[in-house]
């Protein structure tokens, strides 16, 4: 049985095949949960959109086993430092450059699959700056498009990255930044939300409740593996200015 979408103005459902209802309050762009509440079985005078995984599905999904095949190969490439402040500079414009595409393709990939994105937003976890685009609309949509949604802005820099290893390897020393901000990205901390936290949560039988709350264990660990990644940050930092 496939998940089913209903659209009736100001509310939209999407029942997952265990019965498990998303509700967009289109009204104020609230979002609501309700367990084993089967929409389709109380009103049988709305008609449900069946969402089936199509074409559009298994082309996301050949460029996911595409760009893990490219991941494994960027962690494999011995990388040139920044010998010059212009190399600097150009390894920190590359770097602003992805994180802009980044958003893009969370924005391009939600609404390719029919959702609406938000603002983008910055924001600051400690003293570490994040740029996020709100991307709530996942929550009505099937999980596994939910999960490319949140995967497509690590997508598009594993491209990017590997188009530069290949087609310009005189410029490998750009990449090390971004495909360290990439991998520590896919790590799943829920403190901040990132893409590997949004995959987890779309994906398989841990799509949930909206409201689902963090321990304090959880929490501090969370701090701590940001802590580590800060490290390995100023240490990347200190590792290209001591080359130049």
């Amino acid at each position: 049985m496939a998940d089913l979408l209903f659209n009736f103005g100001k509310f939209i459902i999407l029942e997952n095949k265990n019965g498990d209802c998303y509700i967009k309050d289109c009204s104020n762009n609230t979002f609501y949960y309700k367990r084993k509440f089967y929409f389709s079985r109380r009103n049988y005078d709305i008609t449900a959109r069946v969402i089936r995984f199509g074409y559009s599905d298994i082309v996301f999904l050949l460029l996911i086993f595409l760009s893990i095949y490219m991941l494994i190969q960027l962690m494999s490439i011995n990388y040139d430092v920044p010998h010059s402040n212009l190399q600097a500079c150009l390894a920190f414009l590359f770097l602003m450059g992805n994180v802009v595409f980044h958003e893009i393709a969370h924005i391009s990939v939600l609404r390719f699959f029919g959702g609406v994105s938000g603002k983008i937003r910055v924001s600051f976890f400690l003293i570490f700056p994040m740029i996020k685009v709100d991307t709530s609309d996942v929550y009505i949509l099937s999980r596994f498009r939910g999960a490319c949604v949140c995967y497509s802005g690590i997508l598009i820099n594993i491209f990017i990255c590997w188009g530069v290893a290949v087609f310009a390897k005189e410029l490998n020393y750009l990449i090390p930044p971004v495909l360290f901000m990439t991998l520590s990205n896919l790590i799943p901390l829920p403190i901040i939300k990132n893409d590997g936290y949004n995959i987890l949560m779309n994906s398989m039988i841990l799509k949930v409740n909206l409201s689902r709350k963090t321990n304090a264990f959880i929490k501090v660990l969370e701090v701590a593996i940001m802590v580590v990644i800060s490290i390995v940050w100023l240490l990347l930092l200190f590792g290209y200015i001591s080359e130049m």
